[in-house]
């Protein structure tokens, strides 16, 4: 992943549309650039981000019901982040 995607969801969002589960999607997203990753997969219990064949890390969505769903959220970012969608794809 290219360190260019270190973007800020403040640059993006305005205060009353942030929440924890944007504020998470930044911080994993910013955890694969640090180690490295190549690819950033949602599933429907936890992201991963890996290079190549080898796994990087994981964070676990499943834990805690957010009120606001990590897909929509990704879907949204996607949506106003041009330097995200440059490099991510859903």
């Amino acid at each position: 992943m290219d360190k260019a995607l270190q973007t800020s969801p403040r640059e993006v969002f305005e205060p009353r549309e942030m929440n924890e589960v944007i504020g998470a999607i930044y911080n994993i997203i910013q955890r694969a650039i640090r180690d490295e990753s190549d690819t950033l997969t949602l599933t429907p219990v936890h992201f991963v981000w890996s290079r190549g064949k080898h796994i990087m890390g994981e964070f676990p969505i499943d834990l805690v019901e957010p009120t606001v769903s990590f897909r929509d959220s990704l879907k949204m970012i996607l949506d106003r982040d041009a330097v995200i969608q440059k490099h991510l794809s859903m």
